[in-house]
């Protein structure tokens, strides 16, 4: 419900209400299945990471972004893809 409450220019008071309806849409929510990568890695090697996941949530837009969590360094920028609810990959 939205209300206003008020007096107008001319003196007058008022105080209306008027019922809306607001419509949430369920966001994607991504859950990690399985997580592969290498037990080790010397520095400067190649190396890859893959995954399994599943939504939960609803449609919407799933985004990657791979960065080093101590130097904050990118190394793969921001990815987006649409994701339907209930997609596995």
């Amino acid at each position: 419900m939205l209300r206003r409450v008020g007096i107008t220019t001319l003196g007058d008071v008022t105080d209306d209400t008027i019922d809306i309806t607001v419509a949430l849409v369920p966001y994607p929510k991504i859950v990690i299945l399985e997580l592969m990568a290498p037990r080790s890695a010397r520095p400067g090697e190649t190396f890859g990471v893959d995954y399994n996941f599943r939504n939960i949530g609803g449609d919407g837009v799933m985004w990657t972004r791979v960065y080093d969590l101590d130097t904050g360094e990118e190394y793969v920028p921001r990815t987006e893809f649409p994701i339907g609810a209930g997609v596995e990959g």
